[in-house]
């Protein structure tokens, strides 16, 4: 007891100074705490500024940013990566493992396999992928797999960073089109050269053959000779000179167009039979129209020209035929119209169903009663691809009569497109 009050009596004896200095450094030490306890309030306030920065920025930049745990599982997306899958709530799919099933399964084994690449050697890794919209486009991106370490130099997570690359790929299939558009052009200029030099010799040689025999018949004053030796020479120059304004036109298909308009079809076609009645008429061929023929979309005049040459086609090859007949008529095939052509003429074997629509390509070159340079099928088929369209032929052969089809986009087709 003694000794308790001994130190108390001590305590209260101690300087006062000893107290004045305990208080002054409790003082500094609060002073210091207090200064700290605010430096971390505004380090947690910069740190919760520059958090909401970074997600307002990933979630409104055109980069779509995910992020993976190291077994792949979903745990962040940035809304870039769910622009037009029509899905409300991305986290349903936080905690899932990636890819998610809107990806096709290609991509998916693709992207799993570069996953287990990064995961394992710490590589980063670029590829290309598209997934599938609502409305059934393909949607393509480039996508980058980044290891991203935490503060020990440990693995942490996985960031896939993907890049719409749509608008290359469109001008990727665009070169490539363009590229085999060139070679076809390439491969038909080589044939339109070697065919052109061939055929223009023929009226050439005809021609000098038979300035050789005039100048014989003037000489010897044979009359009769001259007269129709003439009258060979002027059909050589007349051939020639179709041949060339055959081929002039077909030149200029694909540069020298119309502007497209809704064309009725069967108004475009009794104009069409008033350039061919006379020819028609002489080989006593009846040409039908279906009812009820469509509006079509295009180039009016060169469409007339496509009409033409089909009908003149039919009419010649009628051969032996007692009763010709020449049926033009359409059936509906989605968004386009196949336009017919039908004759029961002499067919056509199945092996020239394509070589008939090259340049100068003739059934009976050498029959004097087929007239023509061979280019009317070829101008035909220019003037439809041009229009989007395709063209052929069907007949069973020899002796069974032929139909000549193309398709042309109705007026119900181009008017949505406009639209």
């Amino acid at each position: 007891m003694q000794r308790k009050q001994d130190r108390i009596k001590a305590r209260n004896t101690e300087p006062e100074g000893c107290l004045h200095d305990h208080a002054e450094e409790l003082k500094r030490s609060n002073t210091a705490l207090n200064a700290e306890i605010a430096e971390h309030k505004l380090l947690e306030k910069k740190l919760k500024a520059a958090e909401k920065k970074n997600r307002t920025w990933l979630e409104h930049s055109p980069v779509c940013t995910k992020i993976l745990d190291l077994d792949f599982n979903l745990q962040y997306m940035s809304a870039a990566g769910i622009a037009g899958l029509k899905i409300d709530d991305i986290t349903q799919f936080y905690g899932k493992p990636f890819p998610l099933d809107f990806y096709p399964e290609s991509f998916s084994n693709c992207m799993i396999r570069d996953l287990e690449k990064v995961k394992q050697g710490g590589e980063i890794i670029t590829q290309e992928g598209a997934l599938v919209d609502t409305k059934g486009n393909e949607l393509w991106f480039e996508s980058t797999l980044v290891p991203v370490n935490d503060d020990e130099g440990q693995l942490d997570y996985i960031m896939v960073v993907s890049v719409d690359i749509n608008e290359r790929k469109r001008a990727e299939q665009e070169r490539e089109r363009l590229i085999a558009k060139l070679e076809t052009q390439n491969t038909e200029l080589e044939q339109f050269t070697y065919t052109v030099s061939h055929d223009l010799k023929s009226p050439l040689i005809t021609i000098n053959g038979f300035v050789g025999m005039l100048r014989k018949d003037l000489a010897e004053g044979n009359s009769k000779h001259l007269e129709n030796n003439l009258s060979l020479v002027d059909n050589a120059t007349r051939k020639m000179d179709h041949l060339l304004s055959d081929l002039l036109e077909l030149s200029r298909i694909g540069r020298l167009v119309n502007p497209s308009e809704d064309v009725p079809l069967e108004e475009l076609t009794r104009e069409t039979l008033e350039l061919v009645h006379g020819q028609a008429k002489k080989n006593g061929v009846q040409v039908e129209i279906s009812p009820d023929l469509p509006v079509v979309f295009g180039d009016r005049l060169r469409l007339r020209e496509v009409l033409q040459n089909l009908i003149d086609n039919a009419v010649k090859y009628m051969g032996d035929q007692s009763s010709p007949r020449v049926e033009i008529g359409s059936r509906d095939d989605g968004d386009e119209t196949i336009v017919y052509v039908h004759d029961n003429g002499i067919g056509i074997n199945p092996r020239y169903h394509q070589r008939i629509f090259g340049l100068f390509d003739q059934l009976e070159p050498n029959d004097p009663r087929v007239e023509g340079s061979g280019i009317g099928l070829s101008l035909a088929k220019r003037i439809v691809e041009v229009h989007g369209g395709r063209i052929w032929v069907e007949s069973e052969g020899l002796g069974h009569g032929s139909t000549f089809c193309f398709t042309l986009a109705t007026k119900s087709h181009s008017t949505a497109q406009s639209g």
